[in-house]
């Protein structure tokens, strides 16, 4: 079932994070940091591109291991907090991580 709220405040998100770091061109470097149970995962620079136009993130990794490329608002949940773009979703082996996306 679609909750219609969850996408509003995702697509919210994602817009408020392109404003605040008046993001022109989409594709940008960021502090990526994977986190899951309360225990970091993944911490790097990585390239981000975002489509506002899909609402969609994705995380240009090395190497994907166990976390998705591509991540949307059909799918996972989006909040913006203090410069943060924060994704609640799961890995490949679906755990529960979060990601956090800070603009450098």
């Amino acid at each position: 079932m679609i909750d219609n709220n969850k996408i509003k405040k995702s697509k919210e998100a994602i817009i408020k994070y392109v404003d605040f770091n008046k993001i022109n061109n989409l594709r940008h470097i960021a502090k990526v940091l994977i986190s899951s149970n309360g225990k970091s995962k993944f911490n790097s620079q990585l390239f981000i591109c975002i489509s506002k136009e899909q609402m969609k993130v994705i995380i240009e990794y090395q190497t994907t291991g166990d976390y998705k490329p591509e991540y949307d608002i059909g799918n996972d949940n989006f909040s913006f907090i203090n410069r943060t773009l924060i994704i609640e979703t799961k890995d490949i082996w679906n755990n529960n991580i979060s990601i956090n996306i800070t603009k450098i």
